[in-house]
């Protein structure tokens, strides 16, 4: 009695995942893509400081402005880190709440200082928050799909890349008023997010590694 011959569907199966091993034998470090999206931010921010008319260090500059400022910071460099780094659930989990804590205090930095002009002119800082993150939630899709869809690594690193154009735009706009930077700074922020998420979620994984 001889043994069944292997069926031909899977013999197929196994030539193509030999043919592509034989691609890419080597996977490339996370930590790789983590440094290389961390700079791109960072990159991102510079330029952006360069381009925009600078309000920094002024006297009307509450010093919370400068704190909300801190915790962007450690949320784009913790987020890319901690968010593609396998596992670290406990990591990610607190860098939800780093960012839930720089989105409320983004806009509880406010003042009473506001910008003469009608109130829907704030539509350019949500416009520019938009473009300046662009790029980072785009990289980020891209580095994201090499892993398995997780929603919670997916919530992270898109509230890091989100956050670019905020980090870009909070320390820079003249507009001080809570309404202002609810409206244009921290919902804009949000909308981002919700966008990579459900954009993630609806793109083919390239691998299945956790």
């Amino acid at each position: 009695m001889t043994a069944n011959k292997p069926d031909a569907s899977l013999e197929a199966m196994r030539a193509q995942l030999q043919a592509e091993l034989a691609k890419s034998p080597t996977v490339r470090p996370w930590w790789v893509e983590a440094a290389g999206l961390f700079v791109l931010n960072v990159a991102l921010i510079a330029c952006t400081f360069a381009l925009m008319s600078s309000h920094l260090g002024e006297p009307s500059t509450p010093m919370a402005r400068f704190i909300a400022a801190a915790a962007l910071i450690a949320l784009i460099a913790g987020g890319t880190f901690f968010g593609l780094r396998p596992g670290s659930r406990v990591p990610r989990l607190v860098m939800l709440g780093i960012g839930a804590g720089a989105m409320a205090l983004a806009v509880l930095s406010g003042s009473d200082v506001a910008v003469d002009g009608p109130f829907w002119a704030g539509t350019s800082c949500a416009t520019t928050e938009c473009l300046v993150a662009l790029v980072p939630i785009i990289t980020a899709l891209l580095v994201l799909s090499r892993f398995a869809f997780d929603p919670l690594r997916t919530a992270v690193v898109g509230m890091s890349s989100a956050a670019v154009g905020v980090f870009a735009l909070h320390l820079h706009c003249p507009n001080g008023s809570w309404a202002h930077l609810a409206m244009f700074h921290a919902v804009p922020w949000a909308l981002l997010l919700l966008a990579m998420f459900f954009a993630r979620r609806s793109l083919p994984s390239k691998t299945f590694a956790p």
